[in-house]
């Protein structure tokens, strides 16, 4: 199923939003004088890897993959969000995603 024009420029934001909050959260993780932000920044961080990872997995049930990313025999859910959103490929959110497709764990720090 194709996605909407709107739900294409949705998940665009939601790209630009993410990269914008993990450089932001690599600023403030290890640095004791953001200690108030973190919580902000690392709920903000998980609220729109939760919306990234509902969109892969529409797309996974689409494809009927695994759930299992180790179980892939490609990146095909990964590709199509990156079809829709080049950038996606630059965020932290992506390689995690593609790391755990090539059986590697997941690891948010």
């Amino acid at each position: 199923m194709e996605p909407t024009t709107q739900q294409k420029n949705d998940l665009v934001e939601l790209t630009e939003q993410t990269l914008i909050l993990e450089k932001l959260w690599a600023q403030v993780k290890d640095d004791p004088d953001a200690a108030e932000h973190k919580p902000e920044v690392k709920a903000e961080l998980d609220e729109v890897y939760g919306l990234l990872n509902k969109v892969l997995g529409l797309i996974v049930q689409e494809l009927r993959y695994s759930h299992l990313q180790s179980r892939w025999e490609d990146s095909e859910p990964l590709w199509r969000m990156e079809k829709i959103t080049p950038k996606i490929r630059e965020t932290v959110w992506y390689n995690l995603h593609l790391s755990a497709m090539l059986g590697q764990p997941i690891t948010l720090s």
